[in-house]
């Protein structure tokens, strides 16, 4: 589902050197465009997107003017769900809504900053959420409705390629890659430390002591330590095991003992339970490796490597047997084909650009842990042709199909709507 985030900023800045006063852009039908819905989403963009407009007034227009007509389509397109009568789930919107406002809490650290950076109170941020969620959910489901069932013949997709032969993309390089990750584990005497600080934290707290208040101070989460360690409602699969395990044992307002996880030491409180759903707030105490943490996990993961080189062990085995990656069960280190330039990890990237197939890295550090790399294959970069990629094709030319008819049908539904422009200038 493509639901479009407008929620990075939200606010008007002196981003845009005219700004316009806040008032009616666009009526469609019943439904309203403000300016500042405009600006907002441009912000947004240009946020996501590194782009600055504050020195580019030619471009800035130009976007407005875009996503103006944006957004009339989506408010045609609304007007559409309504007439169709098209509904959408409550317990999925506020879901859907819960779910992004949680991933804001962790990101900004409290409420507090959120309301400030909104420049509105919490509550109003909550509806504006949930408003546009439910929005996008029915324009998704409208569209789905006009072209979803779509689907494109062998002959279409023969005539697409040879078509657009010169502008179909090629297939950069790819490389089939497997690892073998070793989590830096702290030494015994830093898990004491750990386990100390967080047991004295937790007889505070049976003290009597307030549990919010203790999160401000001692949390080494920053995404719920400043907002008193709350962690909103969640669903299992959200969180590490040992969490959850520990979580969902708990009674209301009970209070666990320190449980450890890889991430260190937590100290929980259940505070509500809707079915499946919990809401709980927590200390952690982070159990903090050390430099000699990390160079003891490089030497044991080079004499991993000296073991491979030299043939005492597959590179499979060695990955089932040392692995701490939670998929190596079923994977067995392989991790798959990737475009190189795609890789997400940086050290990845590097490292695959200069492996032979067949080699294995020397130990490498990343923020998940020690990795060796082998590089399985390589590819070079090529074209896409019908014989080996007729599914990428039949998938471009489809996609392709369906915007042309969509944008048909939005443009005959466009003349059944009525549209008032407002005057920008």
């Amino acid at each position: 589902m493509r639901l479009i985030s407008i929620f990075i900023f939200l606010t008007i800045s002196i981003l845009f050197s005219q700004q316009l006063i806040d008032g009616v852009a666009a009526v469609v039908d019943d439904e309203i465009i403000l300016y500042s819905d405009i600006d907002q989403a441009m912000m947004s963009y240009a946020y996501q997107n590194k782009i600055d407009l504050s020195n580019d007034p030619v471009l800035a227009e130009k976007m407005r003017k875009d996503f103006l007509d944006r957004m009339i389509v989506s408010k045609v397109l609304l007007v559409k769900a309504r007439q169709d009568t098209i509904k959408i789930d409550d317990e999925r919107v506020q879901d859907a809504a819960d779910r992004q406002y949680n991933n804001m809490l962790r990101q900004v650290g409290s409420e507090q900053k959120i309301s400030q950076i909104y420049n509105m109170p919490i509550s109003r941020i909550k509806r504006f959420m949930e408003k546009n969620i439910r929005e996008q959910m029915l324009i998704e489901q409208v569209r789905n409705a006009m072209v979803g069932t779509i689907n494109i013949s062998r002959r279409e997709v023969s005539e697409f390629y040879n078509a657009n032969i010169d502008s179909i993309p090629e297939i950069s390089e790819t490389v089939e890659l497997g690892h073998i990750l070793n989590n830096i584990k702290p030494s015994d005497s830093a898990l004491e430390m750990a386990k100390s600080k967080a047991d004295s934290i937790y007889d505070m707290l049976k003290s009597g002591d307030d549990f919010s208040l203790l999160a401000q101070k001692y949390s080494d989460d920053p995404g719920s330590g400043a907002n008193g360690g709350d962690l909103g409602f969640t669903e299992r699969g959200q969180f590490v095991a040992p969490f959850e395990e520990a979580a969902y044992k708990l009674n209301i307002e009970e209070i666990s003992n320190p449980v450890l996880s890889e991430f260190g030491y937590h100290i929980i409180q259940l505070l509500e339970k809707n079915g499946d759903k919990i809401h709980t707030r927590h200390i952690l105490i982070m159990v903090k490796s050390t430099e000699a943490d990390a160079e003891r996990t490089l030497e044991n993961m080079a004499g991993i490597r000296e073991q491979i080189v030299a043939g005492s062990i597959s590179f499979s085995e060695a990955a089932l047997k040392y692995s701490d990656d939670p998929n190596v069960e079923s994977d067995k280190g392989v991790l798959g084909l990737f475009e190189k330039d795609k890789i997400s990890v940086p050290e990845f990237k590097d490292i695959a650009s200069i492996l032979d197939p067949g080699e294995v890295s020397e130990p490498f550090p990343t923020r998940f842990g020690v990795h060796i790399i082998k590089l399985f294959s390589r590819a070079p970069a090529r074209k896409l042709n019908l014989e080996d990629d007729y599914e990428k094709i039949k998938n471009v030319a489809l996609n392709d199909k369906r915007e042309r008819e969509f944008n048909r049908m939005v443009s005959e539904l466009r003349e059944d709507v009525p549209i008032s422009l407002k005057n920008q200038n």
